[in-house]
């Protein structure tokens, strides 16, 4: 066999990306711990991004602390699909973005795409004036667990309207970001939108967290309220004495099943491509608590611009462990306020942020198209996020 070098060319980007993809994830499934290269589309976003040479370092992860390269692989693949016959017997998504064009009002054309890195950025910007408070990365993250789920619609190829439907597994769903410019709201392109987000989530039980004032609007569309979830903020203070026993050690030093078993009493289907972007992200902070061993509290603190930590998830098996995780993320930014969204479905989750001192603002209302799922209600002392779920 002769085996010869050369300079790798656009045309190697599938080949390399699926084997990059095959050997990473049977090391990974050997090694009982999550994959570098999580999913096929992010494998071959960051194979193509290193092909073109603007790149001169992948800092041994798909989650490098890097924004600019973290920014240029959504931009390049993330969130765009393309037709092309799987090699390797892969089954993978479509990596150009699809166009789906839909009559608009007037003479305008309105189309709905995914959307372009740059797209992602408006859209933070616009939530950003909407007063939510999302967490600096927090979109990669989504790009991560499914790649097309940020849409935007354009009229006249101007952004005009956004919204998130992500999809975990086969029967969960979740919407967030649907917004509409505020001089077009009222012209029938957000209802467009919603269409399109039901669509890419047909099949699935679908949920969101509402603003009060938008709640009738989302029950005449099938949603039914179930509970609120109060925003707290501020620096918190240590409550008592932490149980003896306890122990907080960085999550992601944990092995990967035993973290992805903990978030699955808490959510209604594993999300580990989700979770493994989730807790890798640039500047995020993940702690799990350890009593005698067993894991016992699990949070993620991530930068919301220059004054805020957005905590959450935060799980919990007992107030006095979500206390500690809480306090211990929020001590590593005193530079920063924390935020986080607390659900009244545990009537102590309020009462354990009240105890640390933090104020309780507004609230949201979450709701379902269906029957709520299960999952264990009385351990959840903060959602992941509004957007997300």
């Amino acid at each position: 066999m002769v085996i010869s070098l050369r300079s790798a060319t656009p045309e190697d980007i599938d080949p390399c990306g699926h084997l990059y993809y095959e050997a990473f994830r049977s090391v990974s499934e050997g090694h009982d711990f999550p994959s570098d290269y999580p999913t096929i589309d992010s494998t071959l976003s960051l194979v193509e991004y290193r092909l073109n040479g603007t790149c001169n370092r992948i800092l041994g992860s798909a989650f490098a602390a890097n924004n600019q390269l973290v920014m240029a692989a959504m931009n390049r693949r993330f969130l765009c699909e393309r037709t092309s016959a799987p090699t390797n017997g892969l089954r993978r998504r479509n990596r150009y973005r699809p166009t789906v064009e839909v009559p608009a009002e007037g003479t305008g054309r309105f189309e709905i795409t995914s959307a372009s890195a740059t797209e992602t950025r408006m859209i933070e910007a616009w939530a950003a004036r909407e007063g939510w408070k999302l967490g600096d990365m927090d979109t990669f993250a989504y790009a991560v667990a499914d790649p097309g789920a940020l849409l935007i619609g354009r009229l006249d190829d101007v952004p005009i309207a956004s919204v998130l439907a992500i999809r975990y597994g086969e029967s969960f769903g979740f919407i967030g970001l649907y917004i509409t410019r505020a001089d077009l709201r009222g012209s029938g392109y957000g209802r467009r939108m919603w269409r399109a987000a039901a669509a890419r989530l047909e099949g699935r039980l679908i949920g969101l967290d509402a603003v009060p004032a938008q709640q009738d609007r989302y029950m005449a569309m099938g949603l039914r309220p179930f509970w609120r979830n109060i925003h707290f903020r501020g620096v918190p203070r240590l409550a008592g004495v932490p149980p003896a026993g306890l122990e907080l050690v960085d999550a992601t030093t944990l092995p990967f099943n035993v973290l992805a078993a903990y978030d699955c009493r808490f959510f209604p289907v594993p999300r580990n491509a989700f979770l493994t972007a989730w807790v890798r992200m640039p500047d995020a902070r993940s702690l799990a608590a350890l009593h005698n061993g067993r894991m016992v509290g699990f949070g993620v603190s991530r930068p919301s611009g220059r004054t805020w930590s957005r905590i959450g998830p935060l799980y919990a098996d007992s107030p006095e462990a979500a206390a500690a995780v809480l306090w211990s993320l929020a001590a590593a930014a005193p530079d920063r306020a924390a935020a986080i969204d607390a659900p009244e479905a545990n009537p102590l989750a309020a009462v354990t942020m009240t105890r640390l001192g933090l104020e309780p603002g507004a609230h949201t209302v979450r709701m379902y198209d269906g029957t709520p799922p299960e999952v264990e209600h009385s351990g959840v002392y903060g959602t992941t996020s509004l957007e997300a779920s």
